[in-house]
């Protein structure tokens, strides 16, 4: 009797890589997939069609991991939405519950799933995927010819399922994006959000949860306050280097004025160089040598001061001697004489 392989949490899904996602029934694992899970543009539903470009990935951010539990992106939404069960009145299986991709909440059992492999080997025996919301007698299944939705026809642990209810995953690239490593949790009551946070062993760094505001449009406390001390930081470096720019361009302008101010009311002369120009690059004449003395001019006589050619022509005159004049016999001065009076003075 052969015993049939049990199924396991998958505990080793890589929370830092994109998957291509497929199902059962289109195609196998270890082969190259021709399918992928994927968002129809037109009715923003999620369907398994043929592979398109640019392609749909998806990531797995575990909440806990030996449980098998995570939440699931694609790379279209990003982080803002998150793969959930959602009611579908279409749905013709009991419970009429698809899948579709909700805002993301951390908190809501219906975007939690548990992940378990249906043998041994993750790769090859492809996935169960149970929604936390409905339980363990729900198993995501998908329609011939789409869409996907969550069945409850199933018996646990029975056999190995459907084709359809195998899901295979293939790493396509690394998501190193520390967005992808935190999972957001809002309460309903409360614009408080609880935090979860996650430990993998396969992922270089262990995750944390951010907090959000009870809108899902909104941003959370955490963000708002660091847009606040982004703001203040460039307001003060703006500052800074608004003074910096100010004392720079003072200094410059007292070491243009510094330039331009004489330090001395002397001239300086430097003596030229070989074969270069005197002072301020005039003339040719060497200044360190001293200068020749000036001729002498001489005159052998006197210019005449009636001619044309007067020296310098400022009417020079040659002295002439005053005519003689007759003497005269200087006039005696009268002589005045005095006499002592000789009467006696009584006592």
């Amino acid at each position: 009797m052969v015993t049939k392989p049990k199924t396991k949490p998958a505990s080793t899904i890589n929370s830092n890589a994109w998957y291509h996602v497929s199902e059962g029934r289109v195609d196998r694992g270890g082969k190259k997939f021709s399918s992928m899970l994927q968002i129809d543009n037109t009715t923003d539903s999620l369907i398994v069609y043929p592979n398109t470009t640019p392609p749909y990935y998806w990531q797995f951010q575990a909440i806990n991991e030996t449980e098998g539990r995570y939440v699931v992106r694609n790379s279209r939404d990003g982080v803002a939405k998150q793969l959930s069960a959602c009611f579908n009145a279409t749905e013709t299986a009991d419970g009429k519950t698809g899948i579709c991709m909700a805002p993301a909440n951390g908190a809501d059992k219906a975007q939690i799933w548990q992940i378990d492999q249906w043998g041994s080997d993750m790769t090859k025996d492809g996935l169960r995927f149970i929604n936390s919301a409905n339980g363990t007698r729900y198993w995501l299944d998908i329609h011939q010819g789409n869409p996907p939705f969550m069945n409850n026809s199933v018996v646990e642990d029975a056999d190995k399922g459907d084709p359809s209810q195998h899901w295979y995953i293939s790493s396509a690239q690394a998501v190193n994006a520390i967005e992808y490593s935190t999972i957001s949790t809002i309460t309903s009551t409360s614009t408080q959000s609880t935090t979860a946070t996650t430990a993998s062993t396969s992922e270089p760094a262990a995750t944390t949860s951010t907090t959000s505001n009870a809108s899902s449009g909104g941003l959370s406390s955490g963000a708002q306050a660091g847009i606040g001390i982004s703001v203040g930081i460039a307001v003060v470096a703006l500052g800074v280097a608004a003074l910096f720019l100010w004392r720079r361009r003072r200094q410059q302008q007292e070491q243009q004025h510094s330039h331009h101010t004489p330090t001395s009311p002397s001239i300086r002369m430097a003596p030229s160089t070989a074969g270069g120009s005197g002072f301020g690059g005039f003339g040719g004449s060497d200044t360190s040598k001293p200068l020749p003395p000036l001729a002498k001019k001489t005159y052998s006589e006197l210019p005449d001061a009636d001619t044309a050619s007067s020296y310098n022509n400022v009417g020079y005159h040659v002295p002439q001697e005053l005519p003689a004049t007759t003497a005269r016999p200087p006039k005696e001065a009268p002589v005045e004489r005095y006499e002592l009076d000789s009467t006696p003075v009584s006592r």
